[in-house]
Order: structure tokens, then C-alpha cells, then sequence
């Protein structure tokens, strides 16, 4: 991705579960800087395990947060997550990219297991061994009623969507931005939203493994909200300021945090000892990951997640390079919700002719 040069600003469009994120930047020689940022919640019912069932509340959502944040741009990326996408590192002979574009939907019905003419596909090549005569490509695969879904609310909004991107690479393009690349260095980014969590593991900086899950903050909410006999919002409070629980005994909540954030441990486990198996690298692992989403402002979450996976967990940052006015952004709001942005960021860091 090449970040440098005045090209025109997109608005990074991160539409999730619980809340939707809206950030742009102007990127320079001189550097990256915010000029706009915000969220707006959105009602539990509205998207559900990562599809949209009320495409007029999201779209009105998307008109406030634009009117809130006096964004005029017109021209987003917006990005998919959830079962409908695939993400699949393939091993080719060498060849040139007009061979590879005619040959990649041949290729494509190897891995894919949706009909595809049903899906939308892309590619990247990643590496090459002119040695070994072979190469290696990212092939992503999104089904197109994923795509028309998150779609149409935006147009709906008035706005012009120019890119449709997978939430994981979002996530690697900010960590891209804002982090040094450390060769050899095996890192597991992961966004933890309400109803999706995405894994996007990085070898050095390069693509290696990415997955989807259908798991996320929405289960400890919807657990305390059983038991404590509440609303979804009080709920929502206790999950993020569990300090001013009134509602449960502490042993109950602490219990409910406790069975959640294992069960969100066992999945990324899963998807840990699944990289381990499959890796060409001798003494495959994990160095560290770093977490974002609504999730990460769970406290302790890190804190536990290292302790029940053995490895060192981070809260993401994504305003790390990334400058600031501090007269028209509050450090302290920034400070503490940064994480929750991580899709968008890497989302408005796009530029139109991208790869």
C-alpha cells in the first residue's frame, strides 16, 4: 500500500455490530493527520452476527454520524467481515499478473467452497521464488449478497462507495502505519467487535494466516443481561465499567467474564494451533498479538488473554503516528477509545488505485 502523496481523502466507513466508526485523514510527505473521527451507536437488533436486518436504521445512522462530525466527503471505503468472506494464502507457479487474472477464477474454485460465480474475488501476490519457480498470493472471496448488504445503506446515504475492503486488511494497513515491521516477527492482529472478531496473523509484516469467527462482546453482554434480568444498555454498562455493577453479585459477573473470555480464548487458540500446523516456518509462533475493537476497552481483557494463551497481549493504537490537534480532538477521549478505530483507520488510509 502506498501511503505517500497528495491524493484525494476517503472516509474510512467501519460499519459493526454495535456502533458505526467514521474516520479521515490527510496523508502527506510530511506525514498522516486526523481530521475527522467519530461513532455513533446502533440499536442490537440492527446488525446481527455480522448481517445487516434494518438497512434504513443503518443508513439514517450513517447520515447522523456524517452530520455530527461535519464530514462532506462523499467517497468511502467501507469493509466486510463474517462467514461470507474468504481469505486464503495459494502457492502458484510463477507467472505474470495478465496470466495470473486469467487464471485466478480456475484457481479460486480449488479453495472456495461457495459457487463462484457467486462470489466477488481478488488477489495479491505476495512473494515470489524465481529459484523455485513458484509464488505465493493472497486470494480473497466475498460472496456478493455480502457485499450488495453493506452497500446499499451507504448508497442509500447519498454517499459514493469506492472501495469495498475485508475488515482484517484494514487492520493491517493501520498496524502497517503506525508500527515498525520487525522481520521474523509473527504478530496476531485481532479486532474483537460485538459480533465478529477478526484474526489477521503477519510474518515480518506479510500476510500468513486470516480468519473470520462469529464470536465477540455481544456474549458477555447478552450473558449479563440474562442474568441480571436488564436491559441490553444496562448490560452494556456493566461490561465496560463492570465498577459500577449494582445489578450482580460480584462472584456472578466476575464468573460471567470469566466463561466469555474463555470461550474467546479457546477460538483464538484454535486458529493459533491451526497457523502452527500449517506453517512452512520451523518453530512456528505467535510473538505477540495486538488487540482492538469495542472489546479491548474491557478492562483487563488483555491481561487475561495473556494468561490464558501465553502470550503477550497489547492494545492496539492506531493514532500511534497519526497527529492530532489537540483543540479539535480531546487526547483523553483518544486515549481511551483509540482502539475501537482500528478498522476505520486502516479503512481511511486507502487510496483510490490501492491494490
Amino acid at each position: 500500500m502506498g501511503l505517500w502523496g497528495p491524493k484525494k481523502p476517503l472516509v474510512g466507513l467501519d460499519i459493526g455490530s454495535s456502533s458505526i466508526k467514521a474516520v479521515v485523514l490527510k496523508i502527506s510527505s510530511q506525514g498522516i493527520q486526523l481530521k475527522n473521527l467519530g461513532l455513533i451507536p446502533l440499536h442490537p437488533d440492527t446488525i446481527v452476527d455480522g448481517s445487516i436486518m434494518d438497512t434504513g436504521a443503518v443508513s439514517t445512522a450513517i447520515l447522523e454520524l456524517f452530520a455530527q462530525e461535519r464530514i462532506k466527503l462523499k467517497d468511502v471505503v467501507i469493509a466486510v467481515a463474517g462467514n461470507a468472506v474468504t481469505v486464503k494464502p495459494i502457492t502458484l507457479p510463477n507467472m505474470t499478473e495478465d496470466e495470473l487474472k486469467d487464471s485466478i477464477k480456475y484457481e479460486a474454485e480449488q479453495y472456495i467452497p461457495s459457487d463462484i460465480e457467486d462470489v466477488n474475488l481478488a488477489h495479491q501476490v505476495i512473494s515470489r521464488d524465481t529459484a523455485g519457480g513458484h509464488m505465493t498470493a493472497v486470494l480473497v472471496a466475498v460472496r456478493k449478497e455480502k457485499i450488495d448488504d453493506y452497500l446499499r445503506p451507504v448508497l442509500q446515504a447519498g454517499l459514493n462507495p469506492v472501495i469495498v475492503d475485508v475488515e482484517g486488511f484494514g487492520l493491517e494497513s493501520c498496524f502497517e502505519a503506525n508500527y515498525e515491521i520487525v522481520p521474523d516477527d509473527v504478530v496476531a492482529l485481532i479486532d474483537l467487535g460485538a459480533s465478529v472478531m477478526n484474526i489477521n496473523i503477519l510474518e515480518g509484516g506479510v500476510h500468513a494466516l486470516y480468519r473470520d469467527i462469529v464470536i465477540g462482546g455481544s456474549q458477555y453482554t447478552q450473558t449479563i443481561q440474562r442474568k441480571a434480568s436488564i436491559s441490553f444498555e444496562e448490560a452494556e454498562n456493566i461490561k465496560i465499567n463492570p465498577d459500577q455493577n449494582n445489578k450482580l453479585e460480584p462472584s456472578d459477573l466476575n464468573a460471567i467474564f470469566e466463561k466469555v473470555t474463555k470461550q474467546i480464548s479457546s477460538n483464538i487458540q484454535s486458529t493459533i494451533d491451526f497457523y502452527v500446523s500449517t506453517s512452512n516456518k520451523p518453530n512456528a509462533r505467535i510473538d505477540r498479538i495486538i488487540l482492538s475493537g469495542g472489546c479491548s476497552n474491557i478492562p483487563e481483557i488483555d491481561k487475561d488473554l495473556m494468561n490464558l494463551l501465553n502470550i503477550p497481549v497489547e492494545i492496539s493504537n492506531p493514532f500511534n503516528n497519526i497527529e492530532f490537534n489537540s483543540k479539535d480532538f480531546d487526547p483523553d477521549y483518544i486515549s481511551r477509545i483509540a482502539s475501537v478505530y482500528a478498522v476505520s483507520v486502516g479503512l481511511a488510509l486507502r487510496r483510490l488505485g490501492d491494490r
